[in-house]
């Protein structure tokens, strides 16, 4: 089975591989190494269908080869004079907060992005796996947006209800944006196709072209 780099996957795909990869092989899936690219395509997968509400826009992402950045997101603009499709990248950098972290969400961030170029199409996405009540969004914004210069954005992503699938997505930086969403209705709103391949023109110009199964998803795991 080859990898094509052409090939992008929906945000349902995203999602929905975790939690068929969780069904076969257990707890493991979302605590192992083992797993930790497809656990990040599911945090991006999430927090894309959250920011999805404010856009408005369809999002497509993939694991590239190389690490970083860990995941490529990218959206299409139509151009139906011309028939193409013109290509909106951006990169993803994942994190997780775990319980096990003995750091504020601030000084885990700074770590993360210490000595690091990240670019302005490169965006930092926080899974918040641990309880935390952060009762003003705005200071958690201003106590960081003097300290970062070298990311684009930072989104946090959290489950806000226990055993559901709500969950809340905001930024901090540059500037606060709050979202919260349930990942099934977000989910059901997406139309009919979990892949799609492009297929280059000149610049960042590219055709729409039907994607096909089987497909490779984690491109350092073939044998998934």
């Amino acid at each position: 089975m080859k990898y094509d780099e052409n090939r992008w996957f929906s945000l349902r795909f995203g999602v929905h591989h975790l939690w068929r990869l969780r069904k076969r092989y257990g707890e493991e899936v979302l605590n192992g190494n083992k797993y930790q690219k497809e656990r990040e395509a599911w945090i991006v997968a999430v927090t894309l269908l959250g920011i999805t509400k404010i856009t408005t826009e369809t999002w497509w992402i993939k694991i590239p080869k190389e690490d970083p950045p860990d995941i490529n997101a990218m959206t299409l603009t139509p151009d139906e004079v011309k028939n193409w499709n013109y290509v909106n990248y951006r990169d993803v950098e994942v994190m997780e907060i775990t319980k096990y972290s003995k750091n504020n969400i601030i000084d885990d961030i700074l770590q993360k992005i210490k000595n690091k170029y990240y670019g302005d199409k490169t965006g930092l996405v926080v899974y918040l796996r641990r309880d935390e009540n952060i009762p003003n969004m705005k200071l958690l914004s201003e106590e960081i947006r003097d300290r970062v210069c070298n990311i684009a954005d930072i989104w946090i992503v959290g489950n806000t209800k226990p055993d559901t699938n709500d969950f809340i997505v905001f930024s901090i930086f540059p500037n606060v944006q709050v979202v919260n969403f349930n990942v099934d209705e977000e989910i059901n709103k997406i139309l009919p196709g979990d892949t799609i391949d492009l297929s280059r023109a000149k610049g960042t110009k590219a055709e729409l072209v039907k994607g096909v199964f089987p497909v490779v998803f984690n491109p350092r795991r073939l044998n998934v």
